[in-house]
């Protein structure tokens, strides 16, 4: 039934689908850097994939709408949390569900749906949101384009404590950060996980796949020779950017 229903989220947002595997895989990949056991590693991973169901009741046309949204379209999209985890309910854990309808709380407690604080909201809870927020900021989206990693960092430190987990943050930060940027690689030192991940960025966020499949595959060439510099990586797939329409940083 999860997979039926990712699978039609998958058919009506691109963007979604793509976002929502990338946090996936961020999501184990940070909760095994803070020491998050296995089972708890395959929770975040469930919802980190998951965390966005909730679109499936947000018509398209608010979803990708390239403008500001008015006022009762902003309120459909801040109800996805709560529909999400009322459709994962019936065929999944609770700390799933948990961290689906969280994953737009704040930990001063000024989030949404239920405004509850980090006293109130387990790891996971907390962990998604940091890595959704990350993925958002970076990605480009129908209203604006995406941010330069550092640019996120900048933008999540600015919310770490109030927003976001400040210890999560600096953990994702550190965790990015490890990574050879484009321009900083050398032969045979550039992450293959961090190429691949830029290479999907500009596969699924661009509307012309076939292009956009040669850049990928180029720029990931690129970055693992070190011979496209950081900016230019950058440029090719992002620009000048604002926040993201959805994320914490809202």
């Amino acid at each position: 039934a999860l997979l039926g229903l990712s699978r039609e989220l998958a058919r009506r947002d691109i963007y979604t689908r793509a976002h929502s595997g990338r946090v996936s895989r961020l999501c184990v990949e940070l909760g095994q850097r803070i020491g998050l056991s296995p089972e708890d590693c395959e929770i975040a991973r469930l919802a980190g994939l998951l965390h966005d169901i909730g679109k499936l009741e947000i018509p398209g046309s608010i979803l990708n709408k390239p403008g500001p949204l008015d006022p009762d379209e902003a309120e459909l999209v801040r109800n996805h949390p709560a529909i999400g985890a009322a459709l994962v309910a019936p065929y999944i854990g609770a700390d799933v569900v948990d961290a689906v309808r969280h994953h737009h709380e704040r930990v001063d407690g000024a989030g949404y749906p239920d405004g509850i604080d980090s006293d109130a909201l387990p790891i996971i809870a907390r962990l998604v949101p940091v890595v959704d927020t990350y993925d958002a900021l970076i990605s480009d989206r129908s209203y604006r384009p995406g941010r330069s990693r550092e640019e996120a960092f900048l933008e999540m430190r600015a919310v770490a404590g109030t927003q976001l987990d400040a210890e999560l943050v600096d953990s994702l930060i550190e965790m990015e950060s490890a990574t050879v940027p484009f321009g900083g690689a050398v032969l045979g030192l550039a992450p293959v996980g961090a190429l691949l991940r830029r290479a999907e960025h500009l596969l699924h966020n661009s509307a012309a796949p076939a292009a956009a499949a040669i850049t990928a595959i180029a720029v990931a060439g690129a970055g693992w020779l070190g011979v496209m510099s950081g900016a230019g990586a950058a440029a090719s797939a992002t620009g000048t950017s604002t926040s993201c329409r959805g994320c914490a940083t809202t």
